[in-house]
């Protein structure tokens, strides 16, 4: 029987350490272990590489002044505009 493919969206995953992102990683975690297919989409940050039992895909991002480590996702800007604004 083929995997269902569940998606976990949210702006705030690990390197972030906070309520939503424990949440998100033990859902994951949880949920691939009972024989789904995971793939968290979250905001991406610099140097980051991600080494999970399930899937994460990272969309382009900037930081949100005053609020680090906290960033802000921009699904439909191209990476490379992203990087002129940072």
């Amino acid at each position: 029987m083929k995997k269902k493919v569940l998606g976990l969206f949210t702006d705030s995953f690990y390197p972030t350490y906070d309520g939503v992102a424990t949440v998100v990683y033990n859902y994951a975690l949880s949920l691939s272990k009972m024989d789904f297919e995971v793939v968290v989409v979250s905001v991406d940050f610099p140097g980051i590489r991600d080494n999970y039992n399930f899937i994460v895909q990272r969309i382009p991002s900037i930081s949100i002044p005053f609020r680090k480590p906290y960033r802000v996702g921009l699904p439909e800007i191209l990476p490379k505009i992203v990087k002129n604004i940072e």
